[in-house]
C-alpha cells in the first residue's frame, strides 16, 4: 500500500469524517458504481407479465411465454469488472469484511443474468445516449459506507 493510500481521509463530499484509507475509500466507491449500474430486477422481471396474468388464471394458457428488456450491459463484462476490484487490499477489516459481503451479492446477481440470458451477446443492444445513468444521485445508490455508518448511528 502506498503512503497515498495509508492516509487516513477525514473530509467527505457531506462533511464527515470516515476515518479510512483512501484506497478503502476507492474499492468501496467502484463497488458501488458497479452495483449501481446493474438494473437487476428490472433486466429478471418479464415485461409482458401483466398481459400474459389474465389468460394464465383462466386456465387459457398452461405455460406463458415471457419476454424480458434487453440487458444493458454483458454478465461477462460485470464480471470482468467486479474482478479488477482488489478487495485483498482493503485496510480496514470490518469494511472489508462489507464489502466482500456486497461482491458476492452482485456476484450471484451477475451469475443470475448469466444464467437467465445466456445469449445475450447476440441481444439487441439500446443505443447508449437513449438512456442516460446519474451515479450517486439517488438513496439507493450510495455506497456500503454510507449504508453501514447509518446502520451503526442507531
Amino acid at each position: 500500500m502506498s503512503e497515498e493510500d495509508a492516509q487516513v481521509s477525514t473530509d467527505c463530499p457531506g462533511g464527515a469524517a470516515t476515518g479510512l484509507a483512501a484506497g478503502d475509500l476507492a474499492v468501496d466507491h467502484a463497488l458501488a458504481l458497479l452495483s449501481s449500474s446493474m438494473r437487476f430486477l428490472l433486466d429478471v422481471t418479464p415485461d409482458n407479465a401483466e398481459e400474459i396474468r389474465e389468460p394464465f388464471l383462466a386456465g387459457e394458457v398452461d405455460e406463458p411465454e415471457f419476454s424480458y428488456r434487453d440487458l444493458d450491459a454483458d454478465p461477462d463484462v460485470l464480471d470482468a469488472m467486479l474482478n479488477f476490484i482488489a478487495f485483498d487490499a482493503v485496510a480496514d477489516p470490518s469494511l472489508g469484511s462489507l464489502l466482500r459481503a456486497k461482491a458476492r451479492d452482485v456476484r450471484l446477481q451477475i451469475e443470475m443474468l448469466r444464467a437467465s440470458f445466456p445469449t445475450c451477446r447476440q441481444r439487441r443492444r439500446a443505443p447508449i445516449a437513449s438512456k442516460p445513468r446519474n451515479f450517486g444521485s439517488s438513496r439507493s445508490q450510495s455506497s456500503i459506507i454510507t449504508a453501514s455508518r447509518t446502520a451503526t448511528s442507531r
